[in-house]
């Protein structure tokens, strides 16, 4: 599938290139057409875009806070105008049979037909998704399903996970609040697909800190020939009940790429300890993208079911691109007592 991503710089340039790094994991970047990253240097702007919409599955206009407000220096509305490239793309494409769809960020609803030029007035009837900050890769999941004609319905690990929570709600009528709370949670969806909630404060608590190898680093293949480094900076644990310890991190990327990166939740796909994987349960994330060249910092958590011992080790991912991060001091693995996950 092909995907064109229709824009206004100055409304959503960030949420853009966030979106396109999502779509490019999962299409592949040669499958997501975003005009900063995707017309080289010298070729012609309009002639790049009109090629892109013939080749294209679906064109995805995002629209933010500033899209329909936005003005030329002289104060007229940019979207009225004829010259407009975003009102050229999205007039083209409502022409065709492709599908279109809004794609709503930053909190804002549908405009209205009335306040839509007569050549963009259809888009109007055209179902919107959002993608909220919250739940973004599960939202962009989402998008897709319905843009391959999918059901929405999860399927695999999530779908046994379901029908894991419905035998709990089941046992609920049989065991106490607490306990079957406990099991509601335990059988939650996997964080690859439902956004994680805050970290813990470290800062107090019976917490207990993890050493931590010489450079706990890893650096991550990126678009474009650049990179994402990966470092680990402190790491804590504690105890929640017994055979369940949360492990939280503090962390930071560095951006070696030549375009803005958000440091995001999914980039951390598992921590391995006692040779098993865990699932990340919490993130707290930085304000926006880092720049090339900058750092932005980030606190992400799992919980475990085995002590964590030994060499503990993040699965790191960007894009296409994998990568282990062991971040201990310890080198050989830690043992499990219990069944594991």
């Amino acid at each position: 599938m092909r995907v064109f991503v229709s824009y206004r710089r100055s409304d959503v340039s960030g949420y853009s290139g966030r979106l396109t790094d999502a779509l490019a994991a999962r299409l592949g970047v040669g499958n997501v057409f975003h005009d900063v990253t995707g017309i080289a240097p010298g070729r012609d702007f309009q002639n790049e875009i009109d090629r892109s919409l013939a080749t294209a599955d679906a064109v995805l206009a995002m629209i933010g806070p500033g899209w329909l407000t936005a003005s030329t220096p002289q104060g007229d509305q940019r979207l009225f105008q004829d010259g407009d490239f975003v009102r050229t793309e999205l007039s083209r494409a409502l022409t065709t049979d492709l599908p279109l769809v809004p794609v709503l960020v930053g909190g804002v609803t549908m405009p209205r037909i009335e306040e839509l030029p007569p050549d963009l007035r259809e888009l109007a009837r055209r179902q919107a998704v959002v993608l909220r900050d919250e739940s973004f890769h599960a939202d962009v999941d989402r998008l897709l399903r319905s843009l391959r004609g999918e059901s929405d319905e999860p399927t695999g690990r999530w779908l046994r996970s379901r029908k894991v929570m419905v035998t709990s709600a089941v046992l609920l009528a049989l065991m106490s609040v607490g306990t079957s709370a406990w099991l509601l949670r335990e059988r939650a969806a996997p964080a690859s697909t439902v956004a994680p909630t805050m970290c813990p404060s470290t800062s107090s608590g019976n917490w207990h800190s993890i050493a931590l190898a010489a450079q706990p680093s890893a650096t991550v293949p990126y678009r474009d020939g650049g990179s994402l480094m990966f470092t680990v900076r402190a790491a804590n644990w504690r105890q929640e009940q017994a055979g369940r310890w949360l492990i939280v991190l503090d962390t930071l990327m560095k951006n070696n790429a030549t375009t803005d990166v958000y440091h995001d939740y999914g980039q951390y796909r598992t921590m391995e300890t006692a040779l098993r994987e865990f699932k990340l349960y919490c993130f707290d994330p930085p304000e926006g993208a880092a720049r090339p060249g900058l750092v932005a910092d980030a606190r992400v958590g799992f919980i475990v079911t085995c002590p964590p011992e030994g060499q503990l080790s993040l699965r790191l991912e960007a894009g296409n691109a994998h990568q282990e991060l062991p971040f201990t001091e310890a080198t050989t693995p830690g043992s499990c007592p219990t069944s594991g996950p």
